[in-house]
């Protein structure tokens, strides 16, 4: 059971931390620092992906 219980904490902290990075950039898209196509390539996904993570659009 340690190891089922490790595992979810793992997952969880990747979670987040993806959610994270990608409100961040989704800030900085919303601010006029980066276009959604870079930070679509920032988060290693296409645009079409970006937009519907995090529901931004230029």
């Amino acid at each position: 059971m340690c190891d089922l219980g490790y595992g979810v904490l793992k997952e969880g902290l990747k979670t987040g931390r993806e959610e994270g990075t990608l409100a961040t950039l989704a800030g900085l898209v919303k601010d006029g620092i980066l276009t959604v196509d870079e930070a679509a390539k920032r988060a290693n996904m296409t645009s079409a992906e970006f937009v519907a993570k995090t529901g931004i659009k230029e």
